[in-house]
């Protein structure tokens, strides 16, 4: 860490969506901390609430959804205390993001030079020559090649690849100190997706970004982040540096998530020859239960499982989980 105060303090967060019968909560008291300079990634099965954790941050929810309950907390510069923030002026207040699929993100009857340049006047209040001037600066920047000729491109005629490049580009218009990046490398393939890791990585050390950096993929999370926290259900279940989470779970969740991991040596895992999944499915939002959310798809799950509801405990000075058993889970 950097600093003595965190960039910034997530605390009970919870989304609430209205339904017809009752309203749900997909993501239900969420709390985390990000120091200057430090990117966490949050790690979960499709449905766990990562994605909607970050859109709540960045005040880009959907209609149906609306920020129920918690508190987010911003410091004004690396070094300061963190103060209350309203994610609904994210972009203003320096917190920007990356969306997962940015051909759907950006707008296609706009040049990509005028996209980027639209950022920095809608995040900084600049005069357009001046936006266009730091356009093509930040396009560099980002590894944009000849950016005066791609500039003048529409987000069509590029690829993959260099769209992701331009939605970064965009994000660092205002000169943000948090970058929350929802899946940014999953439509691409992997060498690509190695060189947007190897971009975010270098622009957090370069700028003193603290960045949050969702994914299901723990293998980018292992190359990106120097903390995780696992999500499970709408909650944080695990958390902690990466290189111990990775290879010493302590939740049984975590533990299942990395044996179903496929490797050379797969075979191994089973014993049989067969890939190791996880039984079952995530729950839906309606239907979480009382005590471990996990204990449904577990081996081992004994009755003081659910006979409370499971938090967070501190198991070491730089881990917490909220498994019963994580003392046996580590055994396993």
């Amino acid at each position: 860490m950097t600093s003595d105060w965190p960039m910034l303090v997530v605390d009970g967060l919870r989304v609430a969506i209205a339904r017809a019968d009752r309203t749900v909560y997909p993501v239900d008291g969420v709390s985390f901390s990000v120091a200057p300079g430090e990117c966490l990634g949050i790690v979960g099965e499709s449905g766990s609430g990562k994605s909607l954790t970050l859109k709540a941050l960045a005040g880009v929810l959907p209609r149906v959804a609306s920020m129920a309950d918690g508190s987010v907390r911003l410091a004004p510069a690396a070094g300061d205390e963190p103060a209350p923030f309203d994610p609904t002026a994210a972009h203003s207040n320096g917190v920007t993001m990356v969306f997962q699929e940015p051909m759907t993100a950006l707008n296609p009857t706009m040049r990509i030079g005028d996209l980027v340049a639209e950022s920095i006047v809608v995040q900084r209040g600049v005069r357009r020559a001046e936006a266009r001037r730091n356009a093509l600066e930040l396009m560099r920047e980002v590894g944009i090649p000849d950016p005066e000729s791609r500039a003048q491109a529409w987000p069509h005629e590029l690829s993959g690849g260099l769209r992701q490049r331009v939605m970064i580009a965009m994000a660092l218009g205002g000169g943000p100190r948090v970058l929350l990046c929802d899946e940014p490398t999953t439509a691409l393939d992997v060498t690509i997706q190695d060189q947007i890791l190897r971009l975010i990585d270098r622009l957090r050390r370069e700028r003193g970004l603290s960045v949050v950096f969702v994914t299901h993929d723990l293998a980018v999370i292992g190359q990106i982040a120097q903390r995780v926290a696992v999500m499970y259900a709408g909650q944080i279940i695990e958390e902690g540096p990466v290189a111990e989470v990775l290879t010493d779970p302590r939740h049984a969740y975590t533990q299942n998530l990395l044996r179903s991991i496929p490797t050379v040596d797969h075979a191994s895992r089973a014993g049989d020859g067969h890939l190791v999944a996880i039984g079952g499915a995530p729950p839906d939002p309606g239907s979480f239960g009382f005590g471990c959310r996990f204990s449904p798809r577990c081996s081992m799950t004994i009755d003081a499982c659910n006979a409370e509801e499971r938090r967070l405990v501190q198991i070491t000075s730089w881990r917490t989980t909220a498994c019963l058993r994580h003392a046996e889970v580590s055994r396993t």
